[in-house]
């Protein structure tokens, strides 16, 4: 565990080797007090 690391359980899909994602497309951005909150969809 990395300290002061957001620990929240991922319920995505994961590839095999990083050759299987196409595009990243960022969704929506949101500034919080710490930091910012990037939601994305990978095609």
């Amino acid at each position: 565990m990395i300290e002061g690391a957001n620990v929240i359980p991922c319920t995505g899909t994961h590839v095999k080797r990083t050759g299987e994602v196409r595009k990243i497309v960022v969704k929506k951005v949101e500034e919080l007090s710490r930091g910012f909150k990037l939601i994305y969809e990978v095609e």
